[in-house]
């Protein structure tokens, strides 16, 4: 008694031929090689984190916000441009979710700003600093463009 023919598949990372797990079935989409199974955990994480990218930010804020009654809180993991700032003040101020926020806040808008000046031609970067030649609404001379 021969055991049943299993069909092969095509693994989605390497593109090479696999027999499937005959308890996964059509649900396994790589070999068994672990580079293709951790590459393929990598993409499901980062679109899992693209189709709901305020997730773990909303979730840590109020875990912090939680333990600032019962021990002291360490300030918000931000880039090291935004460590410079008094993240005790702001917690006394605002609170352990304001400050968080404000963290969330300051790493989106630094982002953003790295990511339009990146954008720029180096042509377009003069003595005078940078042109603000990613939104395209002012030339190197500062007057207006259309």
């Amino acid at each position: 008694m021969s055991s049943p023919q299993r069909r092969q598949r095509r693994c989605v990372i390497c593109k090479k031929g696999f027999a499937p797990h005959p308890r996964l079935g059509d649900r396994q989409h790589t070999c068994d090689e672990p580079k293709c199974r951790g590459e393929l955990r990598r993409r499901n994480q980062a679109a899992w984190r693209k189709a709901y990218p305020g997730c773990f930010i909303a979730w840590r804020a109020k875990e912090r916000e939680e333990r600032n009654a019962s021990e002291p809180v360490d300030p918000p993991r931000v880039l090291p441009s935004l460590a410079r700032l008094p993240w005790g003040t702001a917690q006394e101020e605002f609170g352990v979710a304001g400050a968080d926020f404000l963290g969330s806040l300051g790493r989106l808008l630094l982002t953003a700003a790295k990511s339009s000046i990146s954008a720029c031609h180096p042509a377009d970067h003069g003595d005078r600093g940078f042109a603000r030649c990613a939104a395209g609404s002012v030339s190197r001379r500062g007057r207006a463009t259309d």
